[in-house]
């Protein structure tokens, strides 16, 4: 098989959607084709993303198509680490209030997460 990058066509209009582009590289699943990208750009390959008009993978073919994409994720990395900011602070919170091995839920306390069992 050969890099996901030379499947893509150039431009945020020919953006190939995952599950097409998982089944044009014949790999079995869109989860596949994610770490195959995330290979492949940690690797220096920029290779695009949209979410618009049914969302899809594409080279830029434009400086403009690229600085749009680093727009989104930096507004996405934002979100993100304003989510972890307050998680972070609820487990802070946690750790002060909680008595050791507590695991109640009384006076507004979270309980502790049981491990998952298959």
């Amino acid at each position: 098989m050969g890099r996901i990058v030379d499947l893509l066509l150039a431009g945020r209009e020919n953006a190939i959607p995952s599950k097409a582009l998982a089944k044009l590289a014949g790999l079995s699943s869109v989860r596949e084709l994610q770490r195959l990208i995330a290979r492949e750009r940690a690797a220096g390959a920029v290779i695009l993303s949209t979410c618009e008009s049914g969302g899809g993978y594409f080279r830029p073919a434009c400086q403009e198509e690229i600085r749009a994409f680093v727009r989104t994720l930096d507004a996405r990395a934002k979100n993100t680490n304003c989510a972890l900011r307050s998680a972070r602070a609820a487990l802070e919170v946690g750790k002060k209030e909680a008595a050791p091995g507590d695991s109640s839920t009384q006076g507004g306390k979270l309980a502790k997460c049981q491990p998952k069992t298959r």
